[in-house]
């Protein structure tokens, strides 16, 4: 009955950031042609902006740069021919948010499955490292040990796992109405509850999710990561914004409600008006976190407990009785 109630009352919006989400429905096992993706992405970019009015923020999904930058930077001032990608960030009339492999600055060598910020000039002036890494795909145990690393490179085809982030970190971006705050869970961190929980205690007005499940090629994986990542909209009472490489590209209000999307596995763009809630009085799930499962585990023992005492005591008169 509680949730009933909340759920329809309509938030309050304290500001709108317009937003380009870009789905260039790249194949993801298609790793010989990385330029041509990369062409399609800003061209379709292109055609947004054409639409939007001022755009706060420019997101790709996850993984849109296949090449480590700045590392290959000279890759990308020749690439894609037509308009190389050094030519074409600084053309944007807005910050370029993108997913893309990072090394670490302060540890060569460590690299992370990443979203970076882009100013004009091509500098990243914010990154964060995903955190939650995909068990036995983006991170596999022993991989440091050769006959494990020789499997998975010789039957799997998995040359490399990346690292995890080092911390949570939030992005700030400035529009006419102030600074917005906002989280970037990439691929499935935004079904996990206590990060978004996590970013949201740290000041996160916004969650914006980078995906790339073309690897799927099914309607069915796409549609039940968006039905898992949809829940941390009514638990922050935050606007989740989903931009993905082949779907599900979409918005989701504080209530849980799809109020823009693209269609999956369609070359296509959105630029949306994305309301920012920052409520007043926290969710319980914001404030106590994980409770009922632990109050249901501990309920759990209690009961375990009780039941054992009680064969216990049981099978104790049950040797009395045949005794006497």
């Amino acid at each position: 009955v509680y949730g009933l109630v909340r759920l329809r009352q309509e938030p309050h919006y304290d500001q709108t950031v317009q937003m380009v989400l870009v789905q260039q429905n790249a194949d993801a096992w298609n790793t010989r042609d990385v330029s041509q993706p990369l062409l399609v992405a800003q061209n379709e970019t292109l055609s947004a902006l054409a639409e939007a009015d001022d755009p706060d923020l420019i997101v790709w999904s996850e993984t849109s740069l296949r090449y480590v930058y700045p590392q290959s930077a000279s890759w990308y001032e020749r690439n894609p021919v037509e308009l190389p990608f050094t030519e074409f960030v600084p053309s944007l009339p807005a910050p370029f948010m993108t997913g893309a492999p990072f090394e670490d600055p302060a540890e060569p060598g460590v690299y992370y499955n990443s979203a970076l910020l882009f100013d004009r000039s091509m500098e990243i002036v914010q990154w964060y490292g995903k955190r939650q890494l995909v068990p036995f795909a983006e991170s596999i145990p022993f991989f440091d040990i050769p006959a494990v690393r020789d499997f998975f490179r010789r039957v799997i085809g998995l040359t490399g796992t990346w690292d995890a982030g080092p911390e949570d970190r939030l992005f700030t971006i400035e529009t006419d109405d102030g600074p917005v705050v906002f989280a970037t869970p990439i691929c499935f961190e935004d079904a996990f509850a206590g990060l978004n929980r996590r970013f949201v205690a740290g000041g996160a007005d916004l969650l914006v999710n980078l995906t790339n499940n073309s690897w799927s090629r099914t309607n069915s994986a796409q549609t039940q990561h968006f039905v898992a990542a949809r829940f941390r909209s009514i638990e922050t009472q935050r606007t989740l914004v989903r931009s993905t490489n082949s779907g599900y590209t979409a918005v989701v209000d504080p209530r849980g409600r799809v109020i823009a999307s693209i269609p999956m596995f369609e070359t296509n763009s959105l630029v949306a008006d994305v309301p920012i809630h920052r409520p007043t009085n926290e969710t319980i799930y914001q404030r106590f976190g994980d409770y009922l499962p632990v109050a249901m585990g501990i309920l759990l023992l209690v009961v375990f407990g009780r039941n054992l005492l009680w064969a216990r005591r049981r099978h104790a008169r049950l040797e009395i009785s045949s005794e006497t």
